[in-house]
């Protein structure tokens, strides 16, 4: 009678955690670059990410938009 709750928490928590790793595994994370992501949008992420200087960003971003 005493361990019933505490039995209970823990399979509960293992469901939690077997939920949070299966979201994790299948790919839940931030978007990753494919075929929906844009040049402009990888440009931005490199300069976000400190590839490139901002000359280089802007001499880029200029040659997307013509």
């Amino acid at each position: 009678m005493f361990l019933g709750p505490f039995i209970w928490i823990l399979v509960t928590a293992g469901v939690v955690i077997g939920f949070i790793y299966l979201f994790r595994s299948r790919g839940g994370g931030p978007p990753k670059l494919g075929s929906s992501t844009t040049p402009r949008d990888i440009l931005d992420e490199r300069f976000a990410r400190g590839e490139i200087d901002e000359k280089e960003y802007n001499d880029r971003k200029r040659t997307l938009e013509s």
